[in-house]
């Protein structure tokens, strides 16, 4: 059976309430947003990437193990060389369950520094605009639209958009636990300015509320290879204070 066709008021009616729906996720989207960017002033600490002490530990007593007879691993590497993954054997030094942690577990982490940093904004027409700031220098010129959640590095006139980006805590392999937020993408090429830059920005947010913010970027100007920018941030908005960032 043929339906009736909806009358124009019905379809008016429709349609506010789509444009209703689509204003509200907008502004849930900015909302939590805005609650993750920084503070102008706002202190982070400087994280960098190490290994874990533990598997630190379990790769020099596998070491250890190789050095006091070196003959036997080569006979057993050669017994197993079809073999995807060495057998266990307890001539490792290491349990069989520490084994598997080398497997599996490179013990790459995110670690503590020491050090902070302090970051500059400006919110003017809607949009955020990083000023660097000490520690924060690489972060300059990056612009991100509250609106619609759009971003540019200052290199790029190319317009990222926001893809949403979620870690649960078992299958993180940098220990840092479930977050939860954004990341943006910048690929660019530009033959007439001589241009070629990558970049990835990401802003997610953990349980506890902590803000991790990170940015890399590769770029080639001139046919040269610039500094590669590594630089990744945890702060809690409640930590602003005025005066200068440093080693602590």
């Amino acid at each position: 059976m043929m339906r009736a066709p909806r009358s124009p008021r019905t379809l008016r009616v429709l349609a506010v309430a789509t444009l209703l729906s689509v204003s509200l996720a907008q502004n849930d989207f900015k909302a939590r947003m805005t609650a993750m960017l920084p503070e102008n002033n706002q202190v982070a600490e400087i994280m960098e990437f190490g290994y874990d002490q533990e598997i630190q530990n379990i790769q020099e007593r596998f070491r250890q193990a190789e050095r006091q007879d070196p003959r036997w691993f080569r006979d057993w590497r050669a017994a197993h060389a079809d073999d995807p993954i060495l057998p266990y054997h307890v001539k490792f030094g290491v349990s069989a369950q520490e084994y598997e942690r080398l497997l599996t577990d490179k013990g790459l982490r995110l670690v503590r520094t020491g050090r902070t940093a302090r970051l500059n904004v400006t919110v003017s027409g809607g949009r955020m605009i990083f000023q660097g700031g000490s520690g924060a220098e690489a972060l300059k010129g990056i612009v991100l639209n509250l609106n619609t959640g759009e971003l540019r590095v200052p290199e790029s006139s190319v317009v990222a958009r926001p893809q949403t980006r979620y870690v649960n805590g078992r299958g993180d392999v940098l220990g840092l636990g479930t977050r939860s937020g954004w990341g943006w993408e910048v690929s660019s090429a530009n033959p007439q300015s001589r241009v070629n830059i990558w970049a990835n920005f990401t802003l997610m947010q953990f349980s506890n509320g902590t803000v991790l913010l990170a940015f890399k970027k590769a770029a080639l100007v001139d046919n040269r290879y610039q500094p590669e920018i590594d630089l990744t941030l945890f702060y809690d908005r409640k930590n602003v204070t005025s005066g200068r960032a440093g080693t602590q």
